[in-house]
This record gives C-alpha cells, structure tokens and sequence, in this order.
C-alpha cells in the first residue's frame, strides 16, 4: 500500500511537472511506469530531465552575432534623455503645478501654475546653455520671459523682468519632478 501511494504522488509530480513546462513527450510512458514501481519513476524522472534540455533552447544561441553578409549585427540607438521633459509639483500644494513636454520640432511646450496667483497655459521655450528659457502671455496679456534651471529633480522657474516682479512680488518658484510623463497636450 505504501508502495502505490509513492507511486501515485510521484506520477503526479511527473504530471505536474510535463504540464508545467508544456512537455507531453513520453508522458503516457512515465505515468505508465509510475504505476510499476520507484526504481521507474527515477528513470522515468531523468528521461523527462533529457527531454526537457533538448527541447528548450538557450536565448542566446537564437541571438546572432553576424549577418549573413558577415557584418556585425546593428547597435540599437537609444532614445535621446530629455532632463527637462516631465511633470512637477509644488511644494506649497503638494500637487501638478509644471509641465514640459518637448515637441517634435525640438521646442518645449511648458504650462505653468504659481499657487493662487496664475496659471500660464502658452509657455513656449528652448534649451540654452543657462537652462530651459521660455516665453509665455503674463497677467496683462504682454509676454512675460522666464527660464527654467534643474538641479537633480527640483526645477526652479524664473521669471525675468520688473513687470512680473510688480505682479508677484517673487520672481523665482521651486517644484518637484513626480513624474517623467507629462500630463499636457502638445500643440504641434
């Protein structure tokens, strides 16, 4: 009796194992087997351990390393990183408050909340050597200069001009990057 139930469990592991791995080669023969005895279903076991390693192919046998003109296979060019390009919250709010999206003409599109003083919806910039400068419609509906400068994950928005200054009171605003994705719609 206790013969068959080593038997059985071990049929069943068998079985568990060939469905597991999608294997059905000899599997009658093991379970078959099984039934005989222990002495077969080890047999049977490193069988199924063969089956299995000639079966599955190794990733990087399947990979070439030269075409069939005899050159080396063609590096794969990684998307250009963009620092700028993503979504920042404020620290006053705890919420989205600036996002940049680069458009496909090289240009930025950037929208731009101040907490509870005004939101610019039209920032245009280009990157430069002293940051992300932009240009968006102010509060008066005159253009209103600013450049965005990052250190690590935190931008500070700038804003350049006296008639800001007059407006604000402040004319530099930090936030956070919470995401590389920004939630804006790009005008092309």
């Amino acid at each position: 009796m206790k013969k068959n139930a080593i038997a059985a469990a071990a049929a069943g592991v068998a079985i568990l194992m060939f469905s597991s791995c999608g294997q059905s080669k000899n599997l009658e023969n093991i379970q078959l087997n099984a039934m005989n005895g222990t002495a077969e279903i080890d047999n049977s076991a490193d069988q199924a351990q063969e089956i299995q390693k000639e079966d599955i192919a190794s990733p990087v046998d399947t990979v070439p390393t030269k075409s069939l003109k005899g050159e080396e296979p063609p590096t794969i060019n990684q998307t250009e990183t963009n620092l700028y390009e993503g979504e920042y919250s404020d620290y006053d709010a705890n919420e989205p408050a600036l996002e940049i999206k680069r458009m496909n003409d090289g240009a930025y599109q950037i929208q731009v909340t101040i907490y509870r003083l005004y939101y610019f919806d039209d920032g245009i910039g280009k990157e430069t050597e002293a940051g992300l400068e932009f240009t968006a419609t102010g509060p008066d509906g005159n253009k209103v200069n600013g450049i965005i400068g990052l250190e690590g994950d935190i931008a500070t928005v700038t804003f350049l001009g006296l008639e800001w200054i007059d407006f604000a009171g402040l004319s530099e605003y930090k936030f956070y990057k919470t995401s590389d994705i920004p939630d804006i719609y790009v005008y092309e």
